[in-house]
């Protein structure tokens, strides 16, 4: 019989009453194994219960990484700003076991961070909008230093400040504040508050800090997303107001070169196109196209010399001309009509501008030297620049 197996057996002898043999010996010889048996019994249970405390702190790690990888799965999943916060909130106090958490981002001017979203398990503190400066409090703290804290005792530990507490009549006993980074750039604050049971672990700490890195990709990708849904709805609007501008062009006006101021302050009005990444929207590649003839009738209009008048007519003619052959095989269906339409009466208006210029007749010859007659040198040789201010001068 094994060690392991008479041990079993003295435990179930012991179970079944061998106790009250060994007490009634009258020699006394059964009663000194006693104590030590009663020490490896005892021994036996601890360890049986640590091996249970072990298997059930695996079988917990193991629900809790599975239910990590789900909600890091589904966060990188939602585009949506509102609902990647939502869910964020849930699964972190589910995760960490806490009362509350809340999900700070940087204001406009990136001066404070501001708090997005909150929950509570009992009652959700007003805290959305409430402000934080860089430095001030716990939050504050993270976001100065782009590291997490971990606060077991806040009445111990100077980093936390009461005041938004007593403001908004809350109790934060414990906290855990982890940074939440994009290519360690930090875009915002995690976090959590009120350990339910004991203190935050190193556990928690890796917990909170693989779902910190899945929560900062999520709410980048969703924010990516909103801004690309906000420039469709402003290229939408400003289609729309383009396609009003375009049909009703009066041609007369356009005879008289009125139509050159109103495409230059075109140029003003799409001037956000020049800080979108245009490469990921055919239909913006088509309205910046068209921003450049009109930055070219801009030039147009400033330009004193006739010269760079007439240079930047011909340019914005060889654009538009180009853009009109290209429109067929870039965009969309709905842009396409309105983008040839507008550039066919640009072309129109550049060309009428180029006829005028062209129409005024310099006031004598002059002989361009590197074309006619023998090479001039010394004191009569005429330069590049020489010729065109004599163009200038002469020019109408």
């Amino acid at each position: 019989m094994r060690p392991s197996q008479r041990k079993a057996v003295a435990a179930e002898a012991l179970a079944a009453g061998a106790a009250d043999y060994f007490l009634r010996d009258q020699d006394g010889r059964y009663l000194s194994l006693l104590p030590a048996l009663m020490l490896k019994i005892q021994r036996q249970r601890t360890l049986e219960q640590n091996v249970f405390r072990m298997q059930q702190a695996v079988q917990d790690s193991s629900r809790a990484q599975e239910l990590l990888n789900k909600v890091s799965y589904e966060l990188v999943s939602v585009l949506n700003l509102n609902e990647v916060m939502e869910r964020l909130m849930g699964a972190t106090i589910e995760l960490l076991g806490t009362e509350g958490c809340s999900l700070w981002l940087w204001s406009s001017d990136r001066d404070f961070m501001v708090c997005q979203a909150v929950i509570h398990s009992t009652k959700k503190p007003p805290l959305i909008g409430v402000k934080v400066a860089l430095g001030h409090g716990a939050v504050g703290w993270v976001a100065a230093q782009n590291e997490t804290v971990v606060i077991q005792d806040t009445t111990l530990d100077e980093r936390f400040i009461a005041d938004i507490d007593d403001e908004i009549n809350f109790h934060t006993r414990s906290l855990m504040a982890m940074p939440l980074r994009i290519k360690n750039e930090l875009i915002g604050v995690l976090e959590v508050v009120n350990k339910h049971n004991g203190i935050f672990t190193v556990e928690d700490l890796a917990m909170g800090r693989a779902l910190s890195n899945s929560a900062a990709q999520a709410i980048e990708n969703a924010r990516f997303v909103e801004g690309l849904r906000q420039q469709r709805a402003d290229l939408m609007r400003r289609t729309e107001q383009l396609n009003a501008v375009t049909y009703t062009v009066n041609l007369e006006r356009a005879r008289s070169s009125d139509e050159l101021p109103e495409i230059a302050r075109w140029a003003d009005e799409m001037s956000w196109l020049s800080r979108l990444n245009t490469s990921t929207s055919q239909e913006m590649i088509l309205l910046e196209r068209l921003r450049e003839v009109a930055l070219e009738a801009q030039v147009v209009e400033a330009s004193i010399s006739k010269l760079n008048r007439s240079a930047a007519v011909g340019r914005a003619l060889a654009k538009v001309t180009k853009l009109i052959e290209d429109v067929d095989s870039i965009g969309q269906e709905e842009i396409r009509p309105v983008v040839k339409d507008t550039a066919q009466k640009w072309r129109d208006v550049f060309a009428l501008a180029a006829g005028k210029i062209g129409e005024q007749a310099i006031s004598e010859p002059v002989p361009n030297p590197f074309i006619v007659g023998n090479p001039v040198q010394g004191a009569l040789f005429v330069g590049r620049e020489d010729i065109f201010k004599r163009l200038e001068d002469l020019w109408g």
